[in-house]
């Protein structure tokens, strides 16, 4: 396991926990797939937390009930409505479904 990866997990369960989550295995997976680090956005049941991804950071997040995910900064409109077991990436500025 690479460090960024424990560092996304380790980060992962503090964001479960600030958003009142447990953590599962059916959590959504966000990859960072830009040349530089992203800061994201998530939120759920109103509650929002804020996380740095590195280049090529793969990150496991737990939206049990539904969140929306954004990069903060991006070029995205609007936030991606995301739920556990999708596969996302950053691209372009913005969330979007992964294609592998």
């Amino acid at each position: 396991m690479s460090t960024h990866t424990r560092v996304a997990t380790l980060a992962a369960v503090g964001l479960a926990a600030a958003l009142g989550l447990a953590t599962s295995a059916e959590a959504l997976t966000l990859t960072n797939r830009e040349t530089s680090p992203q800061t994201i956005r998530v939120t759920e049941s109103g509650n929002a937390t804020e996380l740095q991804l590195a280049p090529g950071e793969v990150l496991d997040i737990e939206c049990a009930s539904g969140c929306d995910i954004e990069v903060v900064g991006g070029t995205a409109t609007e936030p991606f409505n995301a739920a556990s077991d999708q596969k996302l990436e950053i691209k372009d500025g913005k969330v979007v479904e992964s294609n592998g």
